[in-house]
């Protein structure tokens, strides 16, 4: 028996046999053909819904940027964290395939920004605002370009290359923030590498806003931003607003030197997951100021000193000479490491599927 009560599937199959045969039937074989083909299509294309041609953007869920964050801010949001992936890769599209590309994944409004070399994009439906930052292609030309030039920012400093980058976007950014949101939407922030860095930036300047519902930042292979004290004065602001992923040991993740990161890191360290998050210390005391307990970071990962950085730099510029000796080894071993550093499947593989 089928499904359904009180038919029996043999019949059932006999009767649509002779409705085929029937002239009637013509007309229905015709529109089976017309459906059964863009089918058979699809099916050998390899095309599936919320995926492109590829499927390099498969396993986004739009809704798993809906769900509200623990209120546990040491509790990391894995779904929001492989969707956020996804959203920092789509950032280095064409805008055309931006817009594609979010739409199919449920997205309502979607509109790419440019402002000199910096590129970003904003997507939102009713319960989301989505803000994703783009990082560079060119990471080795980048790299060797950049300077460790730091710039008084709020009650510390700012590295003046990625706050002047983020300035760039932010009046068209603020303008088409201001035209998709809602009262109802939580504001993810996302960016890879340079991304990344300009992610934080928007919380520093964004994270005091009365008028945004800031779920939360995911970054991916960032470089540092900001100095001892401008940390620390994040940390008791917007602690368990930020969680940056790093894999393996990323250059990118340790300059520009004399900088600090900010925010919850997981480190993917071969076959380990590795979580380390500095920790806001309130002392109460009327002549005491608020602290924060740093984490002790392993040698893989602490910043390049300048002399380092200098190196990394010659290394990777195209009139590259060999690194002058030194007596000591530096701790990031090979500079050619760098040609392997972070790719992005790498996380989506990691956090897909999700249990």
């Amino acid at each position: 028996m089928s499904e359904f009560t009180g038919v029996d599937s043999r019949s059932t199959y006999d009767n649509l046999l002779y409705r085929l045969a029937s002239p009637m039937g013509w007309t229905i074989r015709l529109l089976l053909i017309g459906i059964a083909i863009p089918l058979v299509l699809a099916t050998f294309t390899g095309c599936r819904d919320n995926t492109d041609d590829h499927g390099q953007y498969a396993g986004f869920n739009i809704a798993d940027l809906h769900t509200v964050p623990s209120d546990d801010p040491k509790k990391t949001s894995w779904r929001a964290s492989h969707a956020l992936a996804l959203a920092s890769q789509l950032a280095y599209e064409p805008d055309d395939d931006i817009k594609k590309q979010a739409k199919t994944w449920g997205f309502a409004d979607v509109e790419p920004i440019h402002a000199e070399s910096m590129a970003a994009f904003v997507a939102s439906d009713d319960d989301v605002l989505l803000v994703a930052f783009c990082g560079t292609n060119g990471t080795k030309d980048w790299i060797s370009n950049l300077n460790a030039y730091p710039s008084p920012y709020q009650t510390g400093h700012i590295h003046k290359g990625f706050h002047e980058g983020f300035l760039s976007l932010k009046s068209k950014l603020g303008k088409e923030i201001e035209r998709q949101k809602k009262d109802s939407q939580k504001v993810w922030v996302t960016g890879h590498s340079l991304g990344g860095a300009l992610a934080t930036v928007f919380l520093l300047e964004y994270g005091d806003a009365t008028d945004l519902d800031i779920a939360g930042a995911i970054t991916f292979g960032q470089p540092m931003v900001v100095d001892e004290a401008l940390a620390t004065e994040f940390c008791l602001k917007h602690y368990g607003k930020l969680t940056r992923f790093i894999n393996q040991d990323d250059l990118v993740a340790r300059v520009p030197p004399n900088f600090e990161h900010v925010g919850h890191l997981i480190w993917f360290k071969d076959d380990e997951t590795i979580e380390i998050r500095p920790e806001p210390i309130v002392i109460k005391s009327m002549n005491a100021e608020p602290t924060i307990t740093k984490p002790v970071v392993p040698d893989a990962l602490k910043p390049l000193t300048e002399k380092e950085f200098e190196a990394l730099k010659r290394s990777l510029s195209p009139q590259s000479q060999p690194p002058i000796a030194d007596d000591k080894p530096t701790p990031m071993g090979s500079l050619v490491a760098f040609g392997v550093s972070w790719k992005l499947k790498i996380i989506t593989s990691q956090l897909f599927p999700i249990k």
